[in-house]
């Protein structure tokens, strides 16, 4: 039998705005949830970079040698750099899903977190791979890289990683202030 106008089916007027209602509570309970996990997710992303930075300065005062400094700095940035990639994935994800739900204050968000996932992957998995090739060849060869023929390519490289260092700490705590700033 077809539903007459205004019958709401099995339920009552009353029944269907409390259910309506419980649905707005749910919905704002879940993008407030999603907020507070781009917040923890943007802090633990700036805090990693500000540590891989601080641990890479920090190996080259404590070693006296600059070569093998530099292999013990590349391993472990590259490691921080999957967490790092990781994390960064997930805040650009959760923010895209905050925007999706009509709270449009976190697309700022969003490009700083894709540079960040960029510049990462180029220094992590393209830069420095490089670097331990021509570091390798040198050894091969019986020179330290610095006096190697491929010295002036190594330094290029290594100039380039610390531009995308610092490219990656500029764009964290820019993701980081970013999500906050629409709190504040």
């Amino acid at each position: 039998m077809p539903a007459k106008q205004g019958d709401s089916g099995p339920f009552s007027d009353d029944q269907n705005k409390q259910k309506l209602v419980f649905m707005k509570k749910s919905a704002e309970i879940s993008v407030r949830l999603t907020q507070r996990a781009l917040q923890v997710g943007s802090t633990l992303l700036a805090g990693l970079v500000i540590s891989q930075i601080l641990s890479f300065v920090a190996i080259f005062q404590v070693m006296s040698d600059t070569q093998a400094a530099g292999m013990v700095s590349y391993a472990l940035i590259q490691k921080l750099s999957t967490i790092i990639v990781l994390t960064a994935f997930i805040v650009l994800s959760l923010a895209n899903l905050l925007v999706k739900r009509a709270v449009n204050l976190y697309k700022a968000v969003r490009l700083p977190a894709l540079v960040l996932i960029v510049s990462t992957a180029l220094a992590s998995y393209v830069l420095i791979p490089r670097m331990d090739f021509l570091i390798e060849t040198a050894l091969n060869d019986g020179y330290p890289v610095a006096f190697s023929p491929s010295a002036n390519h190594f330094q290029i490289l290594e100039l380039l990683l610390l531009a995308l260092l610092a490219i990656q700490a500029y764009s964290s705590i820019l993701v980081s202030w970013r999500q906050l700033k629409p709190q504040i």
